[in-house]
């Protein structure tokens, strides 16, 4: 190989692109991808200068080997890279997998494939993206994929549709009667003629909609500014634990010489859960709260190292306590913490149901069985075994309070031949962390074959091995106290339709506690 090229930037080195004669060259290979850290506006920066410094023409053939796009972690593509050359020649700025095929699509004759067209009509966030009808070919498109990109009078769409158009008819029968011979036919048959006042608007009061809160981590001010409305509108709330803060809040100085210094988390704590514990008790609508990985934590902290974070209330009302290890019906003060439930066939945990936790309590075939077998086993416990958390290395069956969602959960039934028969949502991490990212990026690690990977503003949800796991992210643990989500993320309403909805299902099983209301039995 040549000569590496100067540097864009101080940060970034990068190799030229191989020659056909170095592809089989591992070593160059490794070094054609070379790990950017940099945020994607940092990303997106360097890719405009490297087009407005662009000297070098695109190949008019692309070798075989760009064809399957490089790791996540490679964009911006290198200045001699053949796509980043004909996508600077098209105005794109490739950095991601999904302009990568389409600028890669520029270099395949005839109709586009399925995984194509996919990539012009989605995007990241699952909202129909805008069609950049100076790429497309018009005459590429096939037939079944042809109302995706036009109106039904053949003019162009200005947003993608995602899917197929809702049929029209019966897929037994077709405007003239005639029983279609394919199902393709069911959907592009000439629509039939109705008034205006057959058009009825969408009726949203036909959903069952319920509220996740992800771990606030103290922050009073996101769940007072973000969630005190939403709660009122929705049929149904859980929290998915990690309330609680365990760590200072940073207040900085109001000029840039000014030394930071510690807050202490205690009054924003105290005021978070006693809007939770009084939602509990006293809200007409469900209102569930998960135990969490901090809330355990501070239930075994020693009382001076807990009174850090969080101290009872005058009348001697501890939240975390009473709610995990006092039986509601025995304290009026008390609500319950649970460890899962179950709503609409998903399972409901702090930090989702790894493969071996299924197995040890008996392989339920239900999210309603799993849900009450997980709170029978630990309703009322201080310890619930091994896991990563606690310095036992990785472990595949760890239990759903202090696993680690993406290295012991997720990685666990990505291990096994074994599905999850049931869809899971969580808390604690999603796949935003950088420890996914870190799983997603070497073939050597089960992750990286996970599928349907989705990031969105709520969190992120993936297919393993065809179970839909969703991960519900919030506020990050910002240092500082916050007024609002931070930029990019988002509340997560769940709507399911009421033919199809169940109520929250939070188990009611036997207490651990004794009679007088002292002793774990």
């Amino acid at each position: 190989m040549g000569s590496k090229e100067e540097n864009s930037s101080p940060e970034v080195k990068r190799a030229p692109s191989p020659s056909i004669g170095d592809i089989n060259n591992p070593k160059d290979v490794a070094n054609l991808y070379t790990h950017i850290r940099a945020s994607y506006s940092d990303k997106l920066a360097l890719s405009r200068e490297m087009r407005a410094a662009k000297t070098q023409k695109s190949p008019d053939v692309l070798d075989p080997f760009f064809y399957d796009a490089p790791p996540k972690r490679a964009y911006p593509l290198p200045k001699d890279h053949p796509i980043f050359l004909r996508g600077a020649e098209l105005g794109i700025d490739v950095l991601t997998d999904r302009m990568y095929k389409i600028v890669r699509s520029t270099y395949t004759k005839g109709l586009y494939t399925e995984d194509e067209v996919d990539c012009f009509v989605t995007s990241p966030s699952g909202k129909p993206p805008l069609i950049n009808w100076d790429i497309v070919q018009e005459d590429r498109i096939p037939d079944w994929a042809k109302s995706r990109f036009f109106y039904p009078s053949g003019a162009r769409r200005k947003h993608a549709v995602a899917g197929f158009p809702l049929p029209t008819v019966s897929p037994s029968e077709s405007s003239q009667g005639v029983k279609p011979s394919t199902p393709e036919d069911v959907y592009y048959v000439e629509p039939e003629e109705r008034t205006a006042e057959e058009m009825l608007p969408w009726d949203t009061s036909s959903f069952d909609h319920k509220l996740f809160i992800p771990g606030l981590h103290g922050q009073y001010n996101v769940y007072k500014n973000r969630y005190l409305d939403l709660i009122n509108t929705v049929d149904g709330t859980i929290t998915l634990g990690n309330m609680l803060r365990l760590a200072p809040f940073l207040e900085l100085g109001a000029n840039a010489d000014d030394e930071p210094r510690n807050i202490s988390p205690v009054p924003q704590n105290a005021l978070l859960l006693d809007a939770l514990s009084t939602r509990a008790i006293n809200s007409f609508l469900p209102f569930v709260n998960l135990m969490g990985a901090n809330e355990m934590v501070y239930l075994n902290l020693p009382k001076d190292q807990a009174d850090k974070y969080l101290r009872d209330t005058t009348d001697g009302v501890n939240f975390v306590r009473e709610g995990w290890l006092t039986d509601e019906k025995r304290s009026p003060a008390a609500h319950r913490y649970y460890v899962a439930v179950e709503a609409d066939g998903r399972l409901i945990t702090h930090a989702g149901l790894s493969y071996g936790e299924w197995v040890n309590i008996g392989r339920p075939q239900t999210a309603r069985e799993a849900a009450y077998a997980l709170n029978l086993k630990y309703l009322g416990t201080l310890y619930q075994g091994e896991c990563h958390r606690l310095g036992d290395g990785i472990n595949y069956a760890a239990n759903p309070i202090m696993a680690h969602p993406i290295a012991e959960v997720y990685s666990s039934w990505m291990a096994t031949p074994e599905r999850c028969p049931f869809p899971q949502v969580h808390g604690s991490v999603s796949m935003r962390d950088t420890t996914a990212h870190e799983m997603l990026s070497t073939y050597l690690h089960p992750m990286f074959y996970a599928e349907r990977m989705r990031y969105h503003r709520w969190g992120t949800s993936v297919s393993l091995k065809g179970t839909p796991f969703y991960a519900i992210d919030g506020v990050r643990k910002s240092l500082v106290k916050l007024d609002d989500f931070q930029r990019g993320f988002g509340a997560h309403v769940q709507a399911v339709h009421k033919r199809h909805a169940s109520a929250i299902y939070a188990p009611n099983v036997p207490t651990l506690i004794s009679a007088d209301g002292m002793t774990i039995i």
